[in-house]
């Protein structure tokens, strides 16, 4: 009996693994362009991340609990654009080849992305669930994954 899961073909991994990420390829989920909190209606704008910046008007990710309104992302925005930050967002492409489509590839991590962009930064480091084939083909970068380093 053969064991169908032994090596899949494509790599279809939920094995997160940690990649540099060109932001430019994640231009259709910035955070600038389109409404990804439910509580800001409308895209937050490079101006209002400066000005939460320059009043030094800025919520910590220590703060746990605080998003209520449109400001509250805002002030964390500024806070990453600021400060930085150490961890990667989390993203998930999907796994075309089983007609799993994903149509928000930002799982986790919508303030740090939208910092990265506000600073103009030209890489994003990020987990990438999914296909890894098809992110490889998406994002135009070489992914290892983690069960590949064993």
């Amino acid at each position: 009996m053969s064991d169908c899961f032994a090596n899949p073909e494509p790599r279809d991994h939920y094995v997160p693994t940690i990649s540099q990420v060109p932001l430019i390829k994640l231009t259709v989920f910035s955070p600038f362009k389109n409404d990804v909190w439910a509580e800001c209606y409308r895209p937050i704008t490079r101006w209002e991340v400066r000005k939460a910046i320059r009043a030094k008007w800025t919520i910590s990710p220590e703060i746990k609990g605080i998003y209520g309104t449109r400001v509250d992302h805002i002030r964390r925005v500024a806070w990453f654009a600021y400060y930085g930050w150490k961890d990667p967002i989390d993203l998930d492409v999907g796994i075309p080849s089983l007609d799993y489509y994903n149509g928000w590839f930002v799982i986790d991590g919508n303030h740090r992305h939208a910092a990265a962009i506000f600073r103009g930064d030209e890489y994003i480091r990020a987990t990438i669930s999914g296909s890894l084939d098809y992110a490889e083909e998406l994002f135009g970068i070489k992914i290892v994954s983690s069960s590949e380093h064993q």
